[in-house]
């Protein structure tokens, strides 16, 4: 939600923190970008089998007993893969999963999680143009027949230059039966109503989560 106080303000939740660790893997340098308590994002550089290379980020989660359930939403996501298009969502490009951690390759945008843009202003007329964005990109989930189930600013990245919205974090995300499916003029949240649950809701968490 926007703050009191500030109201081109956003105001904290639970967020992802910057890191500054960098390692190597395969002879390539990824940086720890991010982490929000129980993935780690880095951004790398993917190595087809064609030979192309391409920017990325992976998400790491370590593989044991305390985080059986995030691994099986990582391996969701990554089934979910055809149904996702990357103009909207960060796309799963590749589940790797070792004895000590497991990994989900996305197709990286650019951008940043919006819960980064948490605790600073942000002006009226970009808070709205991104709030349309949001609600395109939850349009097109939803012609995919799809409910994302948990949208939060750690799942809604932003290209705060262009203004692009992608969504990612499709680990409890649902398929809805064809029959059940709203019109495709009702499947999107409009703007407006975006930008009201933002506004009266006690979290952006909770806001967000509203427009899934």
């Amino acid at each position: 939600m926007l703050d009191s106080r500030d109201p081109h303000r956003l105001a904290k939740s639970d967020r992802m923190e910057p890191l500054s660790t960098t390692n190597t893997e395969g002879g390539s340098t990824s940086q720890a970008t991010l982490e929000d308590g129980k993935r780690t994002f880095f951004r790398s550089i993917h190595s087809g089998d064609d030979g192309t290379r391409r920017d990325v980020l992976v998400v790491k989660i370590p593989t044991d007993r305390s985080a059986a359930d995030m691994v099986d939403r990582l391996k969701h996501e990554y089934e979910l893969r055809n149904d996702l298009d990357k103009s909207w969502a960060l796309r799963p490009i590749e589940l790797v999963c070792e004895r000590d951690q497991t990994k989900l390759t996305l197709t990286d945008p650019g951008g940043e999680p919006l819960d980064h843009l948490i605790g600073a202003p942000i002006e009226l007329g970009s808070f709205l143009r991104l709030a349309i964005a949001l609600s395109n990109a939850t349009g097109r989930m939803h012609e995919r027949g799809l409910v994302h189930k948990d949208i939060k600013p750690a799942n809604v990245f932003v290209n705060s230059a262009n203004e692009q919205v992608w969504l990612t974090g499709f680990g409890i995300a649902a398929r809805l039966p064809r029959e059940r499916q709203p019109p495709a003029r009702s499947r999107s949240s409009s703007p407006i109503s975006l930008c009201k649950q933002l506004l009266d809701s006690s979290s952006a968490g909770s806001a967000l989560s509203q427009c899934s």
